[in-house]
C-alpha cells in the first residue's frame, strides 16, 4: 500500500465528482456498486430501446465489470468470487452510460 490520500465518493456519483478525478489516484466508493457482465450489458440495452424502466436506477452509478464464478444450488446460484477482468465491457456499453448518465465504471487496466 502506498501512503497516497485517498478520494471518498459517495454514490451517485455527479459529473463534477467524476471530471476531479486524475488517473492513478485512489478512491473509496461508498454506497450500492452494480456488478454486471456481457448479457447484463445487452440486456440493459434492450430494455432502454424498448423504451421499457430499469429494474434499478443507473444514474451516478458504478457498475463494477467482474468476471464471477458461480456455483448451482438447488434453488439459485452461489457467487463464489467475482474479480476484476480485462475483457472489454459490450462495444454498446457506452450507450447505457449515455443513456443512464452513469458516471463511472471499473474494470481491471490491461489490453486484449
Amino acid at each position: 500500500m502506498t501512503n497516497s490520500p485517498v478520494t471518498n465518493l459517495s454514490l451517485p456519483l455527479s459529473e463534477l465528482d467524476v471530471k476531479k478525478l486524475r488517473v492513478g489516484e485512489l478512491v473509496k466508493i461508498n454506497g450500492q456498486i452494480v456488478t454486471a457482465r456481457d448479457r447484463a450489458y445487452v440486456r440493459v440495452l434492450e430494455l432502454l430501446r424498448a423504451g421499457k424502466r430499469l429494474p434499478l436506477d443507473l444514474h451516478g452509478a458504478v457498475i463494477y465489470h467482474c468476471g464471477p464464478i458461480a456455483r448451482k444450488t438447488p434453488s439459485s446460484w452461489k457467487i463464489l468470487s467475482a474479480g476484476p477482468t480485462t475483457s472489454p465491457p459490450r462495444p454498446n456499453a457506452g450507450g447505457i452510460c449515455q443513456a443512464n448518465q452513469r458516471e463511472g465504471a471499473y474494470r481491471q487496466g490491461g489490453n486484449r
